[in-house]
């Protein structure tokens, strides 16, 4: 019996969870990056046909686990079993093509530069008798299977673009065309297993379910099994049979989901015990809200007026000291071009920036940032740090003048002043000199979010904070970001994060089509009102709007 998952025509198998039959098994795994040991004898055994989730604070290990699945890294020592049959671990294999495992990084893995088609039929495009390719066939082709994942694009469009949550679409789809490959060639059809590493962590809160249910779908009816990396734990407690925690490269153990409450699994992931977390989550959100006890109105950092810009239509807001004030909507409403429209590095047609009673006639970041202000963008991987140099450079470049004398750059207060920034954002290892890419996701960002604070800046913009960052340290983050308001400055978040926004946002701004429709403020901002703004038919005056 043959069946469409999304989009695909694949065979049903219609079975559970083979319970007692191993799908993987690794033993004693061990890897080793110089002197920092990312997996320290891990074993882990993953059950045939089930959805198992992998969790774990920042630096736990759980990425370097896929990295070694995917053949990234060949692991110092270990064991591997696929099906019940020993394998060499795919990094070490010439033949790694073959192995029954399927990997969607966070990364997405595609090539900008290269239009959709390319990136997803590459290696496997249809040809004519004259060799030549079928280009109507196979964007069509192409096309049709996006569009079962809900994407509309043109596959000539270049990847680069594209939206983050598009091009994870995509990675997800060129997966799905990998697994039908597979099962095609396989004996045991339900021999495969899928590996999603942070699938859903540039996606929107309103493409998620229905994401996920395509995820069960192809594990229910075609018997594939599942792991899935997630830092969220609603994610893994609605989605996996099981999960196992990580921390410090080891096992901590493997759990039955529906046996673990939502406060067990989220100490787990960010590797408390439930009494830390306890204190330091659910109470660290809640103080996350206090606001300065100021009896004068605070003062006006940024007000912004009628901006207009590729895709932002006339909008208005204010920020005031001690303020957190996010801005969201759906990707493609424009929220996404608000902090580059501030800063200067996209242009706007028109509209009135004034930050701190001094209007920025001609922004660009240069001028931006002597007004006061500073810009974190969204993605750490290619524009708000470099990924070779070390945490000292990145934390010091572009403001390297309280650390020079005469010309010369006076390394040892700039290595202790770094040090000191480590220590208080609780940055681990606390190395200066290490490189930012062998710091795990969330300490590159407390990292990143250290530079601003060696500004001193008035207003500070971060776009997505905490994109793809575990419960421990996006509860670290918000704590810095209210410091920092606590101290006079001003904080803008742009986020599809929707359900993160009413943990440390004061006000949230919603924009639907280039426009505002709507604004929340103190209890008002919960995830069921920011959701019900971004989906409202059409953008109506600010008294309508209200929710």
């Amino acid at each position: 019996m043959r069946a469409m998952v999304g989009g695909f025509a694949l065979e049903l198998k219609g079975r559970e969870m083979v319970a007692g039959q191993v799908a993987l098994e690794v033993k004693g795994l061990s890897m080793r990056f110089g002197p920092v040991t990312a997996l320290d004898g891990l074993s882990l055994k993953i059950e045939q046909g089930e959805i198992h989730g992998v969790v774990g604070h920042n630096g736990s290990g759980k990425s370097t686990f896929v990295e070694v699945l995917a053949g990234s890294h060949v692991p110092n020592d270990g064991q591997m079993e696929l099906f019940g049959n020993p394998a060499d671990f795919p990094g070490a294999s010439r033949a790694r093509e073959k192995y029954p495992l399927i990997v969607v990084h966070q990364d997405v893995g595609l090539v900008g530069s290269m239009s959709v088609v390319d990136n997803f039929r590459v290696n496997r495009f249809k040809r004519g008798a004259a060799g030549a390719i079928r280009w109507h066939a196979e964007h069509e082709l192409t096309r049709q299977r996006l569009l079962a994942l809900g994407v509309d694009i043109d596959p000539k469009t270049l990847v680069e673009d594209l939206s983050s949550s598009d091009q994870m679409l995509i990675s997800v789809a060129r997966a799905l065309m990998d697994l039908e490959e597979i099962r095609e060639r396989a004996v045991h059809k339900d021999q495969a297993i899928l590996i999603l590493d942070e699938p859903t962590s540039s996606l929107p809160s309103g493409t998620v379910d229905s994401f996920l249910d395509t995820i069960r779908d192809v594990n229910r009816n075609l018997g594939t099994t599942v792991i899935i990396v997630s830092h969220n734990p609603r994610e893994i407690m609605s989605l996996s049979h099981r999960f196992s925690a990580l921390k410090n490269g080891l096992l901590v153990g493997t759990y039955v989901t529906g046996q673990v409450n939502y406060p067990e699994l989220a100490a787990l992931m960010a590797g408390q015990s439930g009494k830390d977390f306890e204190a330091s989550g659910h109470a660290g959100e809640l103080r996350s809200r206090a606001r300065i006890s100021n009896s004068q109105e605070p003062a006006k950092v940024l007000s912004v007026s009628n901006l207009i810009g590729r895709r932002v239509k006339g909008i208005d807001f204010e920020v005031s000291a001690g303020e957190i004030v996010g801005i969201t909507g759906l990707l493609g409403s424009g929220y996404e071009d608000i902090p580059y429209l501030l800063c200067g590095s996209q242009a706007r047609e028109s509209g009135q920036v004034v930050l701190k009673d001094k209007e920025l006639h001609k922004t660009n970041p240069r001028s931006f940032k002597e007004a006061g202000a500073v810009l974190l963008p969204g993605d750490r991987q290619l524009t708000s740090g470099i990924q070779t140099a070390t945490v000292r450079e990145n934390m010091t470049m572009g403001h390297l003048s309280p650390f020079t004398k005469r010309g010369l750059l006076r390394h040892r207060k700039e290595r202790h002043t770094v040090a000191g920034m480590m220590g208080r954002l609780r940055i681990s290892p606390e190395n200066p000199d290490r490189p930012l890419n062998e710091f795990s996701g969330g300490q590159q960002q407390k990292s990143l979010i250290g530079r601003c604070l060696l500004r001193s800046a008035s207003l500070i913009v971060i776009d997505e904070p905490c994109t793809g960052i575990d419960v421990g340290a996006r509860n670290e983050i918000h704590s810095t970001l209210r410091e920092i308001t606590n101290s006079g400055s001003a904080v803008v978040i742009t986020s599809c994060q929707y359900e993160e926004l009413p943990m440390i946002c004061d006000r949230v701004v919603v924009l639907q089509s280039g426009q505002v429709v709507g604004e929340l403020s103190g209890d008002e901002v919960t995830e069921e009102r920011i959701l019900k703004l971004c989906y409202m038919d059409a953008p109506q005056s600010s008294q309508e709007s209200k929710v």
